[in-house]
């Protein structure tokens, strides 16, 4: 018998971490398993005539809201190639409502609800026995017309008891996928972890035995999906430190909540080594009917303070999250919510748009809240009893923005200097405002490399805060010639390098005490390899107080030897 699993990630640098789950807990000398995964952005045509090729008796996929409707597709033109095959399918898309699906989409034969482990193991074996499923608990099957819904089955208690998932899966894609638990301490009312009952932990042997291969095989990021990492602090300090104690190269992303930090893990976090943890931080909203609504309580006052020590140690990248569109979160009290997280200075804001997801309590609560949202997956919120769908279209105009701008690490003098001192503290509103210009100017209906994106800020400005235009236009220099190692800069763009500008610079680069003061870290090489690591620009702009001069300085800015990242900045007063 022979058994494909196929998986439609998000991405090509994914790995399913589901399907790898499934195999290595089912494997059986009786049957094969193989494991196929592709991405939604795959031709369609293409993935359909692979799984036909396979040839397998069954196909497993699994569902979520990314992938749903490019699955039902596939099943249906799948099983009028194969008539005989058998079609069953999991993951949380599919596990609340199998019963309308089976009915909806007659040429899938099976959906296995909740947890897929032991229900695929003892489908298996019943189909390679020849034996009815209908005893099958956690298992919804189409029996001609009718579907048959058996008892849902209770969760493993030891995880343990599933075989490490880690040899079916491809490390060395980007992103590997890794849980050290399964199940969530919190009850938020648009989650599905809000169904779990309490957190189940694999034995920290297991979970070692695990980081260990994935660090000596040298894997690229690695990303928790325990829903809360840091619930139980004694075990996460217990991994963290195995992970400083062996790690090589990998990085690892973690979902925390911030709140729950003692003084003592600041402290412990202060001292990690740069670069190996990556903390994400659900924050949602700050506006407390809202936090009460979605079942959230925490003290904004204390979050705020948890994560501005993480912000200030400068070790760990932070990755704040809010959600647009939860109950009694007005446009304007989101904006409130906004500016609040903003000035945590987080290395990423991600705004995200509430999602009415199956299975979790503010779906069932819809109607109180009357809100209104799309009938297919993603089942995004169009609109609510406080915020309209024109408010929320404004909002993914903002978003956009906000990564193009903010989350890009390309603008960051001119943003800070935007939202703090032009606009007073008001990130929300200088957005608002950014956002509506690139709407107005339909640059929404164009591709923009990243130059016409500077060409468009600085029009901006100088549209709307012309008094601002000279130190802002200088400040946007800097950044482009900080993130774009090319010397070039867009000709909207007013420079003021003299005209013996490359003498100059070849002057200082042939100064061996020149460089061994302010660029310690050429002092060995060529005057060749230091003219191509390093550019001068004259820039009206102090780049210590970032204000803005009449007489314009020679600002040396070096690169690394790739000459893809800024090293170091160093202004000296004219000696022409």
């Amino acid at each position: 018998m022979k058994v494909t699993l196929a998986a439609l990630n998000a991405s090509y640098t994914h790995t399913s971490l589901a399907c790898a789950y499934l195999k290595s807990f089912c494997q059986d000398p009786r049957w094969c398993i193989d494991i196929m995964e592709f991405t939604i952005n795959d031709h369609y045509r293409s993935i359909l005539s692979r799984l036909f090729a396979a040839q397998s008796d069954i196909y497993g996929f699994s569902c979520y809201i990314w992938n749903v409707e490019m699955v039902k597709k596939l099943c249906n033109d799948l099983k009028l190639a194969r008539p005989d095959c058998f079609i069953v399918l999991g993951g949380p898309e599919v596990s609340y409502d199998a019963d309308e699906l089976l009915q909806e989409n007659p040429r899938i034969d099976a959906v296995i609800c909740g947890e897929g482990e032991l229900v695929l193991q003892e489908l298996l074996e019943a189909k390679y026995n020849g034996q009815a499923l209908e005893e099958i608990p956690g298992l919804a099957v189409r029996y001609g017309k009718a579907v048959h819904i058996t008892p849902a089955r209770p969760p493993l208690k030891d995880l343990d008891q599933i075989p490490s998932p880690l040899p079916f899966m491809e490390i060395h894609r980007g992103l590997v996928y890794y849980e050290t638990s399964r199940g969530c301490p919190f009850r938020c009312a648009y989650c599905l972890s809000a169904c779990d009952s309490g957190v189940r932990y694999f034995s920290l042997e297991r979970v070692k035995k695990d980081l260990l291969f994935l660090m000596q095989n040298q894997a690229k990021v690695v990303k928790f999906v325990d829903r809360s990492f840091n619930c139980h602090e004694k075990r996460a300090r217990q991994i963290m430190d195995f992970i400083l104690a062996n790690n090589i190269s990998t990085r690892f992303h973690m979902e925390i909540n911030a709140e729950l930090l003692s003084d003592e893990m600041l402290d412990y976090l202060s001292r990690v080594p740069k670069g190996v943890f990556d903390f994400e931080i659900g924050i949602q909203s700050t506006y407390p009917p809202t936090l009460k609504a979605i079942n959230r309580y925490h003290n904004w006052d204390h979050l705020r303070d948890r994560i501005q020590h993480l912000q200030k140690m400068g070790n760990i990248h932070l990755h704040v999250d809010l959600i647009a569109g939860l109950p009694h979160e007005t446009y304007e009290e989101f904006g409130n919510s906004f500016n609040q997280v903003f000035y945590l200075q987080a290395d990423v804001i991600q705004l995200g748009f509430l999602k009415m997801l199956k299975g979790s309590p503010l779906r069932d609560q819809a109607e109180e809240y009357h809100y209104v949202y799309q009938q297919q997956a993603p089942y995004e919120v169009l609109g609510n009893h406080v915020i309209s769908f024109a408010e929320l279209d404004r909002l993914h105009y903002l978003e956009d923005m906000l990564e193009r701008y903010y989350n890009s690490h390309h603008f960051p003098r001119t943003i800070n200097y935007l939202t703090r001192r032009v606009y007073d503290g008001q990130a929300f509103k200088f957005f608002e405002d950014l956002a509506s210009a690139w709407q107005q100017g339909q640059y929404y209906l164009l591709q923009h490399s990243r130059e016409r994106e500077y060409v468009f800020l600085l029009q901006f400005i100088q549209q709307h805060w012309a008094g601002e235009f000279n130190l802002l236009q200088e400040l946007l220099k800097l950044d482009y010639l900080s993130s774009f190692p090319t010397g070039h800069l867009p000709e909207e763009f007013a420079r003021f390098n003299p005209d013996n500008n490359n003498d100059y610079l070849y002057r200082r680069i042939k100064d061996e005490e020149f460089i061994a003061a302010h660029f310690p870290q050429l002092t060995q090489l060529s005057h060749r390899e230091r003219r191509r690591r390093m550019h001068l620009e004259w820039l009206k702009l102090d780049i210590i107080t970032n204000t803005y001069i009449s007489n314009p300085r020679p600002t040396f800015l070096v690169y690394n030897a790739l000459r893809n990242k800024l090293e170091t900045i160093v202004q000296t007063e004219p000696d022409l």
